[in-house]
């Protein structure tokens, strides 16, 4: 999933996160971002009409590892899957066209839960 948020006459800058804090029943992991992705996927988002004070403020994608899911509620049979959502750089090319690129390889593949296997990110539309 990538969201995109844009608001006029602002001027709003966001240092990059390194590491994302999850937890998982009271357990806390740590989730890295990739120093060095590759798999790039490159969108242009061109508005129609647009205003001349409106800037790019910024963009989100959404990861979930489904290959590893957790307990919530061992009674229930309640399961979920590791998520992390993090910033996109964008960039605004003209008036009205904003750029940016969306990493499928963006966190690194760990272990989580222990399992003797890696837990691999993938990116959702």
């Amino acid at each position: 999933m990538l969201l995109l948020a844009l608001a006029g006459c602002a001027n709003i800058t966001e240092k990059p996160v390194n590491n994302i804090q999850q937890t998982v029943n009271q357990e806390k992991f740590q989730v890295k971002k990739n120093p060095n992705p590759k798999e790039a996927y490159e969108f242009t988002v061109t508005l129609k009409d647009a205003p001349d004070n409106l800037e790019a403020v910024s963009a989100y994608a959404h990861y979930i590892i489904p290959d590893c899911r957790y307990d919530t509620n061992k009674l229930m049979g309640a399961r979920a899957n590791f998520q992390a959502t993090i910033s996109v750089p964008f960039e605004k090319v003209s008036s009205n066209v904003y750029k940016g690129t969306v990493y499928f390889d963006a966190l690194l593949d760990e272990d989580y839960l222990n399992q003797g296997k890696p837990c691999h990110w993938q990116w959702r539309l």
